[in-house]
């Protein structure tokens, strides 16, 4: 079977971290969580989950910077900048995954501004 992208779109496994990354990235994950869980006392599970989340998510940034082709600045600039912007990303999404609720929803409920500092989860 073709391949049913045009030539200008690349293919999706050149974007993929090679199993090496994945394994290393992975073994950080573990461990990380690991120091986490004993230090904070949270469930191993939990914890595990969003390092992993945010961990997965700066390994495709950067492969994905990695192989955009461009003459502007050096691609380990480039890779600096791709996980720089997407570890916040990363890390916001995995909070408003965790908590099943997002935080201006439960603010509506008690009538209290967003951006008040009273509001918190």
């Amino acid at each position: 079977m073709k391949n049913m992208l045009p030539r200008s779109v690349p293919f999706l496994g050149s974007v993929l971290p090679t199993a090496r990354q994945f394994v290393v990235v992975l073994v950080i994950i573990v461990l990380l969580s690991w120091f986490l869980h004993v230090a904070t006392s949270t469930a191993f599970v939990k914890v595990v989950s969003r390092i992993g989340f945010v961990g997965i998510a700066l390994l495709l940034a950067y492969t994905a910077a990695g192989k955009v082709r461009q003459r502007i600045v050096p691609k380990s600039v480039l890779r600096l900048l791709a996980v720089g912007l997407m570890a916040p990303l990363a890390s916001f999404a995995s909070f408003l995954l965790s908590t099943g609720e997002m935080s201006w929803r439960i603010c509506a409920r008690r009538k209290i501004s967003p951006v008040s500092s009273f509001c918190r989860l």
